[in-house]
């Protein structure tokens, strides 16, 4: 992290600048294949960021992780055979799905949080490569 805006906005805009420069060196057929790779690149990852949320949500709603909470069912309930500190077992194994609930969670979460984050990025070369064809009469 940068130590106030104004120098990450500063950075920001030489970053920026420095794109430009590269950009408006490229030949006129060289512009054009930049932009038409940045936009099948930016189109297919956005299909695939609406893929992956469909999934997700799907799953939700179609209750996948019923079946995983029935199997800690009868894990616990095999273990209680077993083992004669029943109310232990019982809550070591809440635990642990929960815990491994919330992993789950936060990995599909930092993925999507990642993804999202690149996605910004290719979008915003895009519309630097437009800006530049806009500029030079491409």
């Amino acid at each position: 992290m940068y130590i106030s805006f104004q120098e990450r906005k500063r950075r920001e805009y030489e970053a920026y600048s420095q794109k430009i420069q590269y950009l408006k060196s490229l030949t006129s057929e060289q512009l054009d294949a930049e932009y038409v790779n940045t936009k099948a690149k930016y189109e297919s990852k956005k299909s695939m960021l609406s893929l992956v949320v469909v999934t997700v949500i799907l799953a939700i709603l179609m209750e996948v992780w019923k079946y995983f909470f029935d199997f800690v069912k009868r894990v616990i309930s095999f273990t209680e055979n077993q083992i004669l500190n029943k109310f232990e077992v019982a809550k070591l194994g809440v635990l642990l799905s929960v815990l491994l609930v919330i992993f789950l969670t936060v990995i599909v979460v930092s993925v999507l949080i990642g993804y999202v984050k690149e996605l910004r990025e290719i979008y915003s070369y895009l519309l630097t490569i437009e800006e530049v064809r806009k500029n030079t009469g491409h």
